[in-house]
């Protein structure tokens, strides 16, 4: 197998290289590839090596032309933007089209909202990590595809307009109690930089659907 450094080291020697697969290498940090590699690179699979840290992850950000990442079966346990402002879009992966994250490690839903910072997501896979199996599947399905604006593709399915506008409706109407608890109104209001962090995308649904007319119980 390849280190990451060693991969480098070879790609001084593919200039042109389009795809690239590393996969079950044992690879654990990823360092700045230099300006001059990886120019061309489209898709590129990193999948089944130990890879905990979003933050190496990230210095993959700046490759130009990367549509396409697998980190399926990796050990990620949380996803962050911490230099983009919650509602604005990360220069980082500004071509990235689709992302496997697949089996690993990722906890909490606010790993999930942080990727409505990518500019360009439209095809995930989240899948078998902890934060989406403590759901029903469709439920888990309403909450990344509300969580998520651009999706057209999760886990392998289609998402269609229909349910993208069940997945809102169910999403408002599940956390408007929050919202209010947190200084959100009907209206829209100031809620708390943590809820919004949170459900970055709930005021715009609020905003498409509406308040609910009967406030549920949260549950």
């Amino acid at each position: 197998g390849y280190s990451w450094d060693e991969a480098l080291r070879c790609a001084e020697m593919w200039p042109w290289v389009e795809d690239l697969v590393l996969s079950l290498n044992g690879i654990s940090v990823l360092s700045p590839p230099p300006d001059t590699l990886f120019q061309q690179l489209v898709h590129l699979s990193l999948q089944d090596n130990p890879i905990s840290s979003w933050e190496t992850v990230c210095n993959l950000g700046h490759l130009p032309r990367l549509k396409s990442l697998s980190l399926a079966d990796c050990d990620l346990t949380s996803i962050s933007f911490p230099e983009t402002p919650t509602g604005q879009k990360t220069p980082l992966f500004a071509n990235l089209v689709v992302l496997n994250l697949h089996n690993n490690r990722l906890q909490e839903w606010v790993s999930i909202a942080e990727l409505n910072k990518l500019a360009r997501l439209e095809d995930l896979v989240v899948k078998g990590n902890p934060v989406t199996v403590r759901e029903r599947r469709h439920i888990t399905r309403c909450l990344v595809i509300s969580l998520l604006g651009r999706l057209q593709l999760l886990d392998r399915m289609a998402v269609t307009r229909e349910e993208r506008r069940e997945a809102g409706i169910y999403y408002v109407n599940r956390f408007f109690p929050l919202w209010v608890q947190c200084g959100g109104t009907a209206e829209g209001g100031t809620p708390s930089p943590e809820f919004v962090r949170e459900h970055p995308r709930f005021l715009s649904l609020l905003k498409t659907y509406g308040a609910p007319e009967t406030v549920p119980d949260g549950k």
